[in-house]
This record gives C-alpha cells, sequence and structure tokens, in this order.
C-alpha cells in the first residue's frame, strides 16, 4: 500500500512509501568493500616437526620448551604426552616415552623405542601435548620410516 509518492527531503530522486525502506537503508552495491584496516587472524597452532626414523631403531629427541619471547616455560609439572598414529584422526600405533630433564626445568627428552619403531608403517602422523593445568599442543608432524634391512 503505497501512500502518495512524496520526494524524501534532502534525497534527490528518492520516493518514500508507507512500508519501503528509507534511504538509509538502501542495500549495497555489489563489490569487495575496503576495510581501514585489514580483519586479524590469530593463530595459536602447533610448530609443525616431521620425523624421519629408521624402522626397528630407538629414536631420541630433545625438545626446548620456550614461549614467544624465547623465554624458558617450565614443564616440570605438566604432564607430556606423544603419540603416533597412522593418521591424525587414526588408530594408535606407538607412544613416545617423555622424561622432563631434572636440571634445565624446559627441556625434555623424547624416545620412540625400538620395539615401538618396528612395523610401523611408511607415513604416519605424530604430536606432542602438555597438559596440567591447560592442554597445549607444541608440536605435531608426519612420521616418515625408513624400513630396516638387518632384522
Amino acid at each position: 500500500m503505497t501512500e502518495s509518492a512524496d520526494k524524501w527531503p534532502g534525497a534527490p530522486g528518492q520516493m518514500r512509501t508507507r512500508g519501503g525502506r528509507p534511504p538509509r537503508l538502501v542495500p549495497m552495491s555489489e563489490g569487495p568493500v575496503a576495510f581501514a584496516n585489514p580483519p586479524q587472524t590469530i593463530t595459536v597452532l602447533p610448530q609443525e616437526i616431521d620425523l624421519v626414523i629408521y624402522e626397528g631403531d630407538d629414536f631420541f629427541m630433545d625438545m626446548i620448551v620456550t614461549d614467544a619471547n624465547s623465554q624458558p616455560v617450565d614443564v616440570t609439572n605438566a604432564q607430556p604426552m606423544s603419540q603416533i598414529r597412522d593418521a591424525p584422526d587414526g588408530n594408535l600405533l606407538a607412544s613416545l616415552v617423555i622424561t622432563v630433564d631434572t636440571t634445565q626445568t624446559n627441556l625434555m627428552h623424547i624416545q620412540l623405542q625400538a620395539a615401538d619403531s618396528n612395523g610401523l608403517p611408511a607415513n604416519c602422523a605424530w604430536d606432542i601435548q602438555l597438559s596440567s593445568p591447560t592442554i597445549v599442543t607444541l608440536a605435531r608432524g608426519t612420521v616418515q620410516v625408513h624400513p630396516q634391512v638387518t632384522l
């Protein structure tokens, strides 16, 4: 239902009708919108570390934990856990043994025992997490396994 189509004051060429949209609510033109400051993305993802191991051998790695300012993070009361799976959401294949160093509070010694590296598929996934009081995944990546020759 339209009332008389009176001109909207101060807006040449625009008409006001009952139930119609006032000029300030006219849809924006199509196309990209320019922002004065582009949107920011905050990312808190684990570091990508790929492992290459030899099937049937012990594997050792040390990990030093620091914050964003390269300051040591005390992990003595954290509960570290690390697993290897056939895919990130797949079957558990092995658990890595993690020991927090007794003299350097931000150093962890990580080991995959020979018995656990034996029989792993050529490609797997792994990560390492700390829990207590919160869960933080420090690193994640792939595991490439080279087949052993000497049994």
